[in-house]
């Protein structure tokens, strides 16, 4: 299993089409420290113009 599918696994995601870019290890913040993953998206989603959700 791939990190990028098993951190969708273990978060709980079912969506395969998001990209891990980067993870950061030591960010803190009010004396907490945090591990933080940026991804992004593989597609543009289409947005309903009427209520604002995504398809």
């Amino acid at each position: 299993m791939s990190t990028n599918n098993y951190i969708l696994d273990f978060l709980g995601i079912k969506d395969k089409n998001i990209k891990f870019i980067k993870f950061n290890d030591k960010v803190r913040k009010n004396n907490t420290t945090y591990k933080v993953i940026d991804a992004k998206l593989s597609y543009v989603a289409k947005v309903c113009t009427s209520c604002g959700n995504m398809e």
